[in-house]
């Protein structure tokens, strides 16, 4: 569906004498908007090199001969209809009156034929041309007497007798970007204009280097202070590529006003400046040695803002993780100023951390080792990782189970699997919990536990003659022992046997009273004097008859024992 096309008509010279017809073209929703305006060729020659060239580089047939003007008008897109009726308006005397419509005031530019009137046009006496090789090139019309006033150069440069230029005040700048032209003359005509808020972090940094060069003092000051204050500054450096950023980063460090900044950006920008904050880190040289000089900085780089890893991360310390990048550019010290070490999350940092060479400095600063005491960091898989690092195994061990009640609350087959460690067997912490523990516990604690360790069979041993004798000598604590042969009792046995951690006659001794209701006192009598009576006459052969026939008669105890427990299961 092809758009629909409006036209809108409007003289600023008579009709009779309009030479020059311009169009701007605007999309507008799905419609092309013109607007025609005309003016008169011989007011407007001379007041723009750019205009000249549009007007006057018409294309010639084969015999020489141009189109009369205005012919088929000049095409204009996207300019601003209130900058063209300001610039034609005023050149040709238009009453303000006679204008309809907005009008725009300077600086205001005619983008289509690349000029910025930075005063009123009637007043602009100088032109410069501005813009780098492959750039395009703007035409810069200026109040002479305002650049004297403002700037030293121009008023040297303009001065009667010092250069060619000053003759027909128009100079060329070849070796600077337009953009940092259009920014710094439209800050000299208007110090207390809008430009260098609106100016974007590439412009401002090509400007200071302008400014610079040029002796603009004020303009340079105007700039750094917007690079101060600004806070979308630092996001906007975040969204450079890597490439420009580091461009941008030597430009501002050749100008010795990169040591100024980074501090600031780091505490407004946060998390945003993360990136780039490292990568000047990696670039190395003067860059990284800025950042590292500047206090504020440091104090980012040494964050739980930018140390912290995204919840999917499996280790806040792995491999393209902010740390192990400040490891790899040789900048680790910076987190020895750390105050929060929460951004370690869980033992995957610790065994990463113990087993990274280039992380291991990190093990030296104090306020690390005091967070490793957590207790989200007590993990039985990291016994092998920290096996090389005796004292910290002892210091953090130490710190995990002080308190037995720490010990208690861990699963079974935890302490078992701690129980295999001799520091902590060492230590004194498998003891103080086999000390404590009941029959129940430490049955389970028997199932996986590493029997064939000697300290470990010492203390089950210790433990289980206390408590056997105990259920032996005390009338009301049969049930207990009904229980826990209920609950793998037989495997329990079985391994404390094989393991010789459990003697024969305590074996019977617990099957029998596990049997033995509290009514039959008489009959555990008899069974105490056999027992002592088989350990008095062993050395001549009897003992070994004896517990023969009594492990036939444990036999008949198991099976009763399965009879009793359904009863009690019921």
């Amino acid at each position: 569906m092809s758009s629909m096309t409006m036209a809108e008509v409007e003289h600023f010279a008579p009709k009779d004498r309009a030479t020059a017809r311009f169009i701007l073209v605007r999309p507008q929703g799905g419609e092309s908007k013109r607007r025609e305006l005309y003016g008169d060729v011989s007011v407007l020659d001379g007041c723009s090199l750019h205009l000249n060239a549009l007007l006057f580089s018409a294309d010639v047939d084969a015999q020489g001969f141009a189109d009369a003007l205005p012919g088929s008008g000049y095409e204009l897109y996207d300019d601003s209809p209130a900058a063209w009726r300001r610039f034609l308006g005023e050149l040709h005397g238009t009453p303000w009156t006679d204008i309809h419509g907005h009008v725009a005031a300077p600086p205001f530019a005619l983008g289509s034929i690349g000029v910025l009137c930075c005063c009123a046009p009637s007043r602009a006496d100088v032109h410069l041309l501005v813009g780098q090789a492959g750039e395009r090139s703007w035409e810069l019309l200026c109040c002479g007497a305002t650049l004297m006033h403002r700037s030293e150069y121009f008023q040297a440069a303009f001065r009667a007798s010092t250069w060619a230029e000053s003759a027909g005040h128009r100079m060329s700048f070849e070796c600077e970007p337009a953009c940092a032209w259009r920014l710094a003359i439209s800050y000299l005509h208007q110090p207390d204009g809008p430009h260098i808020r609106e100016a974007d972090i590439g412009v401002a940094a090509d400007t200071i280097a302008l400014s610079e060069k040029y002796l603009f003092t004020g303009l340079t000051i105007a700039v750094l202070q917007h690079l101060l204050n600004e806070p979308s500054i630092p996001e906007q450096l975040a969204n450079l590529a890597p490439e420009a950023q580091l461009l941008l980063a030597w430009t501002l460090q050749d100008l010795g006003q990169l040591r100024h900044l980074i501090g600031p950006w780091c505490i407004v920008g946060g998390r945003i400046m993360a990136e780039p904050a490292l990568l000047l880190l990696e670039a190395g040289g003067a860059l990284a040695e800025t950042v590292l000089t500047s206090r504020a900085a440091r104090t980012f780089l040494a964050s739980r803002e930018f140390l912290e890893v995204d919840e999917q991360s499996s280790t806040s310390l792995g491999i393209g993780s902010r740390a192990a990048r400040l490891a790899a550019a040789g900048c680790l010290e910076v987190l020895h100023d750390c105050r929060d070490w929460c951004w370690l999350r869980h033992p995957a940092d610790v065994r990463v951390l113990l087993e990274t060479e280039e992380l291991m400095p990190l093990l030296q600063f104090q306020k690390l080792r005091q967070e490793l005491q957590h207790p989200r960091f007590c993990d039985v898989e990291l016994m092998d990782a920290l096996e090389p690092f005796p004292v910290l195994f002892d210091h953090l061990l130490n710190a995990w189970f002080k308190n037995v009640t720490n010990i208690r609350q861990l699963p079974h087959a935890k302490l078992s699997a701690w129980a295999s460690c001799a520091r902590f067997r060492k230590l004194g912490f498998l003891e103080s919990c086999m000390k404590e523990a009941n029959l129940e516990a430490v049955m389970d604690f028997v199932l996986s536990a590493p029997l064939h360790e000697p300290d470990v069979a010492r203390l089950v041993q210790s433990r289980l003659n206390v408590l056997i004798w105990a259920g032996f000598c005390k009338p009301g604590s049969w049930t207990i022992f009904v229980t826990m042969l209920r609950r793998d009792g037989l495997a329990v046995m079985r391994r404390l046997v094989e393991a010789r951690v459990l003697h024969p006659v305590q074996s019977v001794k617990l099957l029998a009273t596990a049997l033995l209701p509290v009514p039959v006192v008489s009959l555990r009598i008899m069974f105490r004097i056999l027992f002592d009576l088989i350990i008095s006459t062993r050395s001549n052969g009897l003992g070994s008859s004896l517990l023969s026939a009594l492990f036939f008669a444990v036999g008949l105890i198991l099976y009763r024992v399965k009879r009793r427990a359904k009863l009690l299961s019921r």
